[in-house]
């Protein structure tokens, strides 16, 4: 057993985002953006535009971890559990724009809020669960080890300079990207927006041992975050920048 704790935090970050989209109902339907079913555009007025109006309405308290047994078919049984809000969600879109008359304003958000955060919290502390649940179990197979002071320290010495993003401009807008190679390997760096979809990738290509820089200029010209993502055989760094 290694006890590589950075790397493990590194797949705990992804697990998580896995996990949350597994309790997002539009995550796991092809209906995914309510383009079959006249609700164009609600993955991200659900998923975004409203919760970002009333996330400090969410509140729970979360349940223990639990050792799981069977893996596949506690995953299954939440993706399952989960789709079955799909059709509430639509219903409370298209009701929220028959009263508001649109899709964008703080009416329809409200209204959209109120038919829908009884199970939306719900869907949140069930996210909360299984992932410490999923990293709970994760950490038994693994032998259950437990991390020192030393180990602590070591991994909190790695969050180093490997990549660094500067937002660069008002007018001419673009983000520069400092990047450090210490020995020969493939190089990735892709930027992601705030819902972990791909944008662009900038470098997929050998690099020699060193520091570059290389820049990027977003398209969209509004108020955005984006998440910028290093991935080597041997690194992965995340850094988010809002331009």
């Amino acid at each position: 057993m290694r006890s590589d704790w950075q790397k493990a935090a590194f797949f705990a970050a992804d697990l998580g985002h896995w996990v949350a989209d597994g309790h997002m109902p539009f995550h796991i339907t092809r209906n995914y953006d309510g383009q079959f079913t006249g609700n164009e555009g609600i993955h991200g007025r659900y998923e975004s535009g409203m919760i970002n109006e009333f996330e400090n309405n969410i509140t729970y308290t979360g349940k223990p971890a639990v050792y799981i047994k069977n893996m596949p078919e506690f995953i299954f049984e939440y993706l399952y559990t989960n789709y079955r809000f799909l059709d509430s969600v639509l219903i409370a879109d298209n009701h929220a724009q028959q009263v508001a008359g649109n899709t964008s304003s703080a009416s329809y958000n409200e209204i959209l809020w109120g038919k829908t955060s009884g199970f939306t919290t719900q869907l949140f502390s069930d996210a909360s669960f299984a992932f410490a649940s999923l990293l709970y179990t994760a950490w038994v197979n693994a032998g259950s080890l437990q991390m020192n002071k030393t180990q602590l320290a070591l991994t909190n010495q790695k969050t180093d300079d490997l990549l660094q993003v500067f937002y660069s401009g008002f007018l001419n807008r673009f983000i520069k990207i400092n990047y450090t190679v210490p020995d020969d390997t493939t190089v990735n760096i892709s930027v992601y927006d705030v819902s972990g979809i791909h944008i662009e990738t900038l470098i997929n290509s050998a690099n020699n041992p060193g520091t570059n820089t290389i820049k990027w200029r977003p398209v969209k010209r509004s108020k955005s975050i984006y998440f910028v993502v290093l991935k080597t055989e041997n690194t992965y760094r995340v850094k988010k920048v809002i331009i």
